[in-house]
């Protein structure tokens, strides 16, 4: 996953991976507003009507001042 640095960056980036034959769609997002909106989001449009229902959800934190 590339991109060119912005300042200010960009509260919320999505990435298109293919990995192991696999299609991935990943949301980078700076906001938990945005995180509570994706899980509505899918939720609306997926599991509400899937018999199975799978989601992969997952949470880092950095420090805003170091990046780390």
């Amino acid at each position: 996953m590339e991109h060119l640095a912005r300042y200010p960056p960009p509260r919320t980036q999505v990435y298109h991976l293919m990995v192991e034959g696999m299609a991935f769609k990943v949301t980078v997002a700076l906001r938990a507003s945005r995180v509570q909106k994706w899980i509505r989001d899918v939720k609306r449009d997926f599991l509400d009507a899937a018999t199975t229902k799978c989601v992969g959800l997952d949470c880092e934190f950095t420090d805003p001042r170091t990046g780390h």
